[in-house]
């Protein structure tokens, strides 16, 4: 993967989703937009992320992350992610300062970064799809058992 490399030696690449309303290059950086994901964060020793479902997917790779209140709905995220010692996290409120002084410790901390990296990748087996096949495999399904229709004016099999 063709990555740009900064002053300090880094390659930053920054993925933004299809639909966003970000255009154009960025000195520094290398850009991905509407690209799939998973080839990208393979290839990253850190990320700093938004507290959604990138996040699940970051914690599902192993990746120390610096998880990133977006939204309000993405607090609760943000502060587990924390509590569990899972990444770091900054709350919306906090200044730009804090956010690169949390990025900075995370770039600068190794120790910090393997631990995140092997608790995340404790909480994963991979086996997830397996089972919830087996769960639904093992249901009872029941064959002609008689309903109500959402209109309650019938019965339907």
């Amino acid at each position: 993967m063709k990555g740009v490399t900064n002053e300090n030696g880094v390659n930053i690449h920054v993925v933004v989703g299809p639909n966003a309303s970000f255009q154009g290059d960025i000195e520094g950086l290398c850009i991905h937009k509407g690209e799939p994901i998973v080839d990208i964060m393979s290839q990253c020793q850190v990320a700093f992320s938004s507290a959604g479902i990138t996040l699940l997917e970051l914690i599902a790779m192993g990746i120390p992350t610096l998880a990133l209140e977006m939204v309000e709905n993405q607090h609760a995220t943000v502060q587990d992610f924390k509590r569990t010692g899972l990444g770091m996290g900054c709350a919306r409120r906090d200044d730009d300062e804090q956010v690169r002084a949390q990025l900075r410790r995370l770039l600068d901390d190794e120790t910090a970064r393997v631990d995140f990296a092997e608790r995340c990748r404790s909480l994963i087996d991979g086996k997830g799809a397996m089972r919830v096949a087996r769960c639904i495999v093992g249901l009872p399904i029941e064959k002609n058992k008689k309903r109500k229709d959402e209109k309650g004016d019938g019965e339907h099999e």
